[in-house]
């Protein structure tokens, strides 16, 4: 096993900084994400309410978003989130099984 140093020059910067980050978690993985994101010095936010997306986005610094769960509840509230947000402002989509069926992939498209 290769083991590699960690550049910890990153982290001190995320936590300098502590970016507020919106999350669009599954229903699975929630709590998992808001203690993963604030392990390395950020601060989480939750969402699941569309009608709350433009203010939410404005509001932080970054964006993630997850497909895991997806229902048209959760996809209502993503396509809002995506509109709202810049191109500026940093994004990450986690595909989670996007290819279990046709139309998860068709969605992520």
């Amino acid at each position: 096993m290769v083991q590699r140093q960690i550049n910890w020059s990153l982290i001190d910067r995320v936590r300098a900084k502590n970016p507020i980050v919106l999350n669009l978690a599954n229903l699975v993985t929630i709590d998992k994400v808001a203690d993963a994101v604030s392990a390395v010095g950020a601060s989480p936010i939750m969402s699941v309410e569309p009608a709350e997306a433009d203010e939410m986005v404005m509001l932080a610094n970054a964006l993630s978003i997850n497909l895991g769960t997806i229902n048209e509840h959760q996809a209502t509230q993503i396509r809002t989130v995506l509109r709202a947000a810049t191109p500026l402002k940093p994004l990450v989509l986690d595909p989670v099984a996007v290819s279990a069926v046709p139309s998860r992939l068709k969605f992520a498209h």
